[in-house]
């Protein structure tokens, strides 16, 4: 199933002749909850300001087609292309070819192995797996323990560098044990598969680390159903805040942490006008994560984005 969206801000100049137009193209490799919020984010950000319009193709986490999106923003000589690339690797030609093109490119979540890209903003995977990593070795101190990790799809740069992080993290705590990583792509019914797997091989594992929300939401339901006395520590990650996901798990007791992934919309349309309008830009923008490990926490940052949310509501 292939999913479009389009979405123009229009509003009047008082004077055309000074201002201009920049249309800017925008390829998301995903859906859910996490990109809806980030592309409402880059939406309000535009309604800001007037010289800019957006249309948004999202691939739904098919390369194939976000290659064409891409063809399609370069064939309508967009101003400017933002892009969540689907996979490091093959979607790198394809930028690459918007690059030489003259079409000023912005990396978003997701990194590409060129250097054919003017900026990237995005959360930092590393600091993510690290984050991850010090509240395991918190949670198992000096007694140490064993340790599952569920990955995303490893062609991603956020799995890549989000196991890299893990592992550089706990490299110094040789009391604990990775007894096994592996790649459920992202998705539900591989970590359900993966989760049921691993445990019953390691069902004496203390930790069940995933490398999102969702996934390790997933894993517990697996694992409370195989072993429903179980005491595992879940750790997740991203920061989700659909309901029961993330941060709301956290604060219901289900999840024990979460290391939060901000999505960062509006610093993403900020850095491509910046851009367009030839003012100086930073060509790296790492956005600030942090862990999320009570209810008390989770509670507070629940009802921050709750105020937030009814600010901009107001207005």
């Amino acid at each position: 199933i292939t999913f479009f969206f389009f979405f123009t801000v229009f509003s009047s100049c008082n004077n055309e002749s000074v201002h201009k137009h920049y249309r800017i193209g925008v390829s998301q490799c995903s859906g859910g909850y996490w990109r809806e919020k980030q592309n409402n984010e880059m939406l309000r950000e535009l309604l800001l300001h007037d010289d800019a319009t957006m249309e948004l193709l999202c691939a739904v986490d098919n390369g194939k087609k976000q290659i064409e999106d891409i063809q399609y923003f370069i064939d309508n000589k967009v101003d400017i292309l933002l892009v969540s690339p689907h996979d490091t690797t093959a979607l790198s030609d394809i930028i690459g070819k918007a690059y030489d093109n003259g079409i000023p490119v912005v990396l978003f979540d997701r990194t590409i192995n060129s250097e054919k890209y003017s900026a990237f903003v995005g959360g930092d995977n590393t600091k993510v797996g690290l984050l991850m990593a010090a509240y395991v070795a918190t949670k198992l101190k000096s007694q140490g323990g064993k340790v599952l990790e569920i990955t995303g799809d490893m062609q991603t740069s956020p799995a890549m560098q989000r196991h890299k992080g893990f592992i550089s993290g706990l490299s110094n705590s040789s009391n604990i044990e990775v007894v096994a990583s592996v790649d459920a792509g992202w998705l539900g019914p591989h970590t359900s598969e993966a989760t049921d797997s691993l445990l019953r091989l390691h069902p004496d594992v203390d930790v069940i680390v995933a490398h999102s929300d969702y996934m390790a939401s997933e894993a517990k339901k697996v694992a409370d159903k195989l072993y429903p006395d179980n005491d595992y520590i879940f750790v997740g990650a991203d920061g989700f805040g659909s309901p029961g996901l993330g941060v709301e798990a956290v604060e219901k007791g289900l999840l024990n942490a979460t290391a939060i992934y901000p999505t960062g919309g509006e610093e993403i349309i900020q850095t491509a006008l910046k851009i367009l309008r030839r003012e100086k830009f930073d060509r790296q923008t790492l956005l600030p994560s942090y862990l999320v490990s009570t209810p008390q926490e989770a509670t507070l940052l629940i009802n921050m984005d709750h105020a937030i949310n009814s600010e901009v509501e107001r207005v």
